[in-house]
């Protein structure tokens, strides 16, 4: 006796290994963590909040176009990314799993997105540890500080000798 099996018929196998591949996914992140991917020039944050799902701020995330605080599956939140990141906080600065995922729900449908006040990355931080606080802005603007500490000095001497 031959078994088959066809599993890309839509049948009780393909229906089982999708069910599978999707159980798979969901268990890959704790609840309340903040998961972030990388696009191009910066990151994106969002909160996984179980089930395959993560609240994020949409503004910016996959155009340039602002957008609200919402929930997303995980293949939307990771669009083109090749992988998600959970990012690590360290000793007694955050809250619990679920007060995180009441934060973040809190917040569902706030359309005041802003890069350098409360873009993606502040939203996920605040919801972990109750601090408005982006990486990348603050990176940015050593970058800045530190290209202005540079160039001004040059363009000082350069206004004196005339």
């Amino acid at each position: 006796m031959t078994l088959k099996f066809n599993f890309g018929d839509g049948g009780f196998y393909s229906n089982f290994f999708y069910l599978i591949d999707k159980v798979m996914i969901m268990d890959l992140y704790e609840i309340g963590s903040h998961l972030k991917v990388a696009r191009l020039g910066y990151t994106h944050h969002g909160i996984y909040i179980g089930r395959g799902q993560v609240i994020h701020y949409a503004g910016f995330c996959e155009t340039f176009k602002s957008g609200p605080i919402e929930i997303a599956d995980l293949t939307k939140f990771q669009g083109k990314a090749k992988k998600i990141k959970v990012v690590n906080y360290h000793g007694n600065e955050k809250f619990s799993p679920a007060e995180i995922v009441e934060r973040a729900f809190s917040k569902l449908g706030e359309d005041n997105y802003d890069l350098f006040r409360n873009n993606c990355e502040h939203f996920a931080h605040w919801c972990v540890t109750g601090i408005f606080h982006s990486k990348q802005v603050s990176n940015a603007v050593k970058a800045v500080c530190a290209i202005g500490a540079a160039v001004l000095p040059a363009v000082f001497s350069h206004i004196k000798r005339k």
